[in-house]
C-alpha cells in the first residue's frame, strides 16, 4: 500500500467504507477506524472487496472479516429489520453523493466528513440495509 495514495482514496471516496467500519467497530475513535481500514486495505483490494477509489464491491465481505454475517440490500425506503443502515445522500446543486451511517430515515448517526454539505443540502437517494443472516 502506498500511504499517500491510500490517504487520497480514503479522503476523496472512502465515505461508504468508513461508515461500514464505524458500524462494525462501534467506536467513537476515528483513529481506531482509520487504523483498522489501513490494516485491512490491501486484503480488501486483493480480494476484490473494494475496487478503485474505495468503491465497495462486496460490502458483506467486509462484515464477515469481523464475524458479522449479513446480506446487503439497496432500498429506497427505510428498512426496519437491519442490523445497521448506510444512507446515500445526493446534492443536486453540486452533483456530489455522500454515504453516512444512519440512525433513522433522516437522522445521521455518523458523517465521515463531520459536517457534509451534501447531507445538509441534499436528499436521501437510497439506503444500504445490512441485514443479519439467521
Amino acid at each position: 500500500m502506498n500511504l499517500q495514495k491510500f490517504c487520497l482514496e480514503l479522503g476523496n471516496y472512502g465515505c461508504y467504507l468508513i461508515s461500514i467500519y464505524k458500524a462494525i467497530l462501534n467506536t467513537s475513535s476515528d483513529a481506531c477506524i482509520l487504523a483498522r481500514i489501513a490494516n485491512d486495505y490491501d486484503f480488501l483490494k486483493e480480494h476484490n472487496i473494494i475496487g478503485n477509489d474505495c468503491e465497495i464491491l462486496q460490502p458483506a465481505k467486509i462484515c464477515e472479516r469481523y464475524g458479522i454475517n449479513v446480506t446487503v440490500e439497496k432500498t429506497k425506503n427505510w428498512p426496519n429489520n437491519a442490523l445497521f443502515v448506510i444512507g446515500k445522500y445526493h446534492n443536486k446543486r453540486t452533483g456530489y453523493s455522500h454515504f453516512t451511517l444512519m440512525k433513522g430515515p433522516r437522522y445521521v448517526e455518523y458523517d465521515p466528513l463531520g459536517d457534509s454539505v451534501t447531507v445538509k443540502e441534499g436528499d436521501i437517494e437510497s439506503y444500504r440495509a445490512f441485514i443479519e443472516k439467521k
